[in-house]
């Protein structure tokens, strides 16, 4: 469902990220053009609409407009209560099949959002179209991160940390690997990232497990989200 909404983003000409919080939550995408952001939420099961309200009640106390998004099998089976309790508080529900239909529309509230749009533009996806992050931006910001994490970065965590899909920044890494920019290393089960123009700190167990238990709970996050 993920890669359905995305396209269907870029072709609107949002841009987008999925790891911040609005409201206090971290939804599942977080989306937005130069005036209004718009959150996600992916549940899985039309049971979980209860919840999925609940998220996305937190996300509009800072988003211009909320949505949830099912599989179309599972928007189907949306009751009519809940379809009416959607309605009463403005949120939307997209339905994902062979298209995206909007079963039903998300109210648009008028708050100015540019500073929080202008704090969310660092973290954009690199292929949304309204926020093209460019190759040598993406790689100057995976520079500037492994700066600031002298003890290594795992590519899960460095990828969150950078604002882009993880297929993304391990297309970078290769090619900085290759260039000689930073190197990685295997500690334990972990490939940890490193600048190679700096002395690397030795890692220290605790702030190895630290990571780990991050990536863990981002993890469990997403798995919880339905996305």
């Amino acid at each position: 469902m993920r890669l359905n909404i995305l396209e269907w983003l870029r072709s609107k000409g949002y841009a987008y990220t999925w790891n911040v919080k609005l409201g206090g939550r971290v939804p599942d995408i977080a989306a937005f053009d130069g005036s209004r952001i718009l959150a996600f939420e992916f549940k899985k099961r039309a049971s979980e609409m209860n919840t999925a309200v609940g998220q996305c009640l937190s996300y509009m106390q800072e988003a211009n407009a909320a949505y949830v998004v099912l599989p179309a099998a599972e928007a189907r089976k949306v009751s009519g209560r809940a379809m009416a309790l959607l309605r009463k508080n403005g949120i939307g529900l997209l339905s994902v099949g062979d298209g995206i239909k909007e079963v039903s529309a998300a109210a648009m509230s008028g708050r100015k959002n540019e500073r929080l749009i202008e704090m969310l533009k660092p973290k954009a996806v690199a292929d949304a179209p309204f926020m093209q992050r460019s190759e040598e931006a993406t790689r100057k910001r995976v520079k500037e991160v492994l700066a600031e994490h002298p003890e290594g970065v795992t590519m899960l965590r460095l990828a969150g940390l950078v604002g882009v899909h993880r297929h993304t920044v391990t297309k970078y890494v290769y090619q900085m690997v290759g260039s000689g920019e930073i190197y990685q290393r295997d500690v334990g089960v972990a490939k940890l990232c490193y600048l190679k123009d700096r002395l690397a700190a030795e890692v220290k167990p605790g702030e190895l497990m630290r990571g780990m238990k991050d990536e863990a709970a981002a993890s469990e996050a997403k798995a919880g989200g339905g996305s």
